[in-house]
């Protein structure tokens, strides 16, 4: 899970922790912080993680578990608007190694 934080979280764990700390608010405390970060971490690392060339085989692994909570329906569609539309912290320009 470390690996898989300073992916998504390149600028360290205080800004992890204040994520985790506005998921918690957002599900009204329903579920611990191992929980949270479990969810936070499978969700979004799907998002952002090419799981076919740049993850190692124990991020894979560990995205495809199915997550250790559900969140209700309003739940979901703020977690997506809150943490999901942020901007990708690393890109890869898909076009610069083909020439055309």
């Amino acid at each position: 899970m470390a690996d898989l934080a300073m992916l998504l979280h390149p600028d360290g764990e205080e800004t992890l922790a204040k994520d985790i700390q506005d998921f918690n608010r957002l599900t009204h405390g329903r579920f611990n912080n191992l929980q949270l970060l479990d969810y936070y971490l499978k969700i979004k690392g799907l998002q952002f993680v090419d799981l076919h060339t740049s993850s190692s085989n124990y991020v894979r692994t560990y995205l495809m578990k199915p997550t250790k909570i559900k969140l209700n329906y309003s739940e979901t569609v703020l977690f997506y608007e809150k943490f999901l539309n942020m901007p990708q912290a690393m890109g890869i320009n898909a076009t610069s190694d083909f020439e055309f």
